[in-house]
């Protein structure tokens, strides 16, 4: 069980990563723009959909994810899955400051992303 307990917190932690990077870059290529669209929807889904119910900012994956680490007695490191990435690196950050950055990075992302599918970049 443990085993298995491990194994989807590391795909987890790969998921989620790879959404990340998905989200900031997938614009950038047209071969990636329409994984960057469907991420996009993902996380806003989540993020201000389940946000509604669970609080604006909710992410699905990271309470799995530290839904999982509770059972194998580890902690997420911080609030968020950014905020642990962040740790992870040796920085102290504030919930504020990750909020900002994520919320940020994300509407930047969507904007260019809205610009390309009405074909404006």
């Amino acid at each position: 069980m443990r085993f298995l307990l491990k194994f989807s917190d590391q795909m987890i932690g790969l998921v989620h990563t790879a959404i990340l990077v998905i989200v900031l870059c997938g614009w950038a290529f047209p071969e990636t723009r329409p994984l960057h669209q469907g991420a996009l929807f993902i996380v806003g889904t989540s993020w201000f959909g389940l946000g509604l119910f669970k609080g604006i900012g909710y992410c699905a994956l990271t309470d799995l994810q530290r839904r999982i680490k509770l059972k194998l007695g580890e902690s997420l490191g911080g609030p968020t899955f950014i905020a642990s990435l962040f740790l992870k690196a040796g920085i102290e950050v504030t919930p504020l400051f990750v909020n900002i950055l994520a919320y940020g990075f994300y509407f930047v992302s969507l904007g260019i992303g809205i610009g390309q599918w009405f074909e404006v970049f």
